[in-house]
């Protein structure tokens, strides 16, 4: 169910022109930085939560939860908070 806020216009007007300013903007990335830099990434674990419409990064772990969508849920929720402590007690 998507947040109420979008209901009103005025906010998904204000929401689709910040997403197309960042996007427009390369989110202030060089380009192919994502890429070239990627092997920083390696060895560091991650967990991605997303709604059933949300999906993506292949190679992540992925709990999809099917009546969550961009704006999350409590199901979402606890899925990180679970993720963050499994990461804080990793050595």
């Amino acid at each position: 169910m998507p947040s109420p806020r979008f209901a009103d216009p005025d906010f998904r007007m204000l929401f689709a022109r910040i997403v197309a300013h960042y996007f427009h903007h390369g989110a202030w990335l060089d380009e192919g930085q994502i890429l070239r830099d990627a092997s920083r990434l390696a060895g560091i674990p991650g967990v991605m939560v997303h709604g059933p419409l949300d999906v993506g990064g292949p190679d992540a772990e992925l709990h999809v939860i099917g009546e969550a969508g961009h704006q999350g849920n409590q199901g979402m929720k606890d899925l990180f908070l679970e993720a963050g402590q499994r990461f804080a007690d990793a050595p």
